[in-house]
């Protein structure tokens, strides 16, 4: 595996400050990397102070997946976010560079232009460079393509990949800003590109909820093919990142997780719906701690005795 020089080191550790990052699966040089986002769990807005772990003493709801994580990987307990919303706490993630350092790292709308130059340093592009495959899964929310506004209906570049990702099934944005459509490495999750996107300001192909919670956001009326559904987006990342490490079972691998349970509009599947005691916010942590526990049931389905 290539030699990683100090002062790279230090750059990922510091872009990784804040974050959950465990190594807790692989070979004992070449470890597996993955890195589980809940960051809006962190910012309860307008409604008091929700505990959301239960290793934290929480009452009204349950994370037994989150809870083993803690216990068994590597346990942070005074972590400091580089800001308190999204976008600039990815951008200073990936590069290990503060938001407000550059401009336009604020929070982004759903057809900004990329905001990390391919070719800089990025802790995916580092991992890249050390041999391992890297993949993200999840809300992207670091802007698409090289101008604004994002032309969706030619091929976005630079995206992902260009920053270091040699995988990529994302969320462009959030849940409540257009386009609401899955993104992957090879382009549009219908897989076709025979029918345009055209903007309107109340589609009847929009998504249902976000319609519903949002009536000012325009959507796109067609491409129904690629259009999540809200209560689904859980279900949708876990699959996509266990078939990652499927994939990648046999090599060093670094997944980058991101999930939306905890941001607006806050969906859980039914299934979820009033297992908690704290309303929908509740739910919402108990559909991410679901997901975490599907990630550790691969990793421990496909590791070997000797990781730990």
């Amino acid at each position: 595996m290539p030699a990683i020089n100090r002062r790279d080191l230090l750059r990922l550790g510091g872009a990784c400050l804040g974050q959950r990052f465990s190594a807790r699966w692989g070979r004992p040089r070449e470890p597996a990397r993955r890195l589980a986002s809940a960051q809006h769990s962190l910012r309860p807005r307008r409604r008091p102070r929700l505990r959301r772990s239960r290793l934290l003493r929480a009452t009204k709801i349950k994370t037994p997946h989150c809870d083993k994580l803690a216990r068994e990987g590597v346990r942070f307990t005074d972590a400091h976010s580089p800001s308190a919303v999204c976008t600039p706490t990815r951008y200073a993630f990936m590069t290990g560079e503060y938001a407000w350092r550059k401009r336009g790292t604020g929070i982004l709308p759903g057809t900004a232009a990329l905001i990390v130059e391919p070719g800089r340093l990025t802790v995916p592009a580092l991992l890249q460079k050390a041999g391992y495959a890297t993949g993200i899964v999840g809300k992207w929310h670091l802007g698409l393509g090289a101008t604004a506004p994002t032309d969706y209906n030619g091929e976005i570049k630079p995206g992902p990949l260009e920053v270091g990702f040699d995988y990529a099934w994302i969320i462009p944005a959030t849940g409540d800003r257009t386009p609401c459509v899955w993104w992957r490495t090879a382009g549009w999750s219908d897989s076709t590109r025979r029918t345009p996107f055209s903007w309107t300001t109340r589609s009847s192909a929009a998504n249902r909820v976000v319609r519903q919670r949002h009536p000012a956001y325009r959507q796109p009326d067609r491409r129904k093919a690629a259009l999540w559904k809200d209560d689904e987006i859980a279900d949708t990342l876990a699959r996509k990142a266990d078939a990652f490490i499927e994939r990648n079972k046999d090599k060093p691998f670094f997944l980058c997780l991101s999930t939306h349970d905890i941001h607006v509009p806050r969906v859980p599947n039914p299934r979820f719906r009033g297992t908690s005691e704290a309303g929908r916010a509740g739910d919402a942590v108990h559909s991410f701690d679901w997901t975490v526990g599907q990630v550790l049931a691969t990793i421990d389905r496909l590791g070997s005795p000797t990781a730990r």
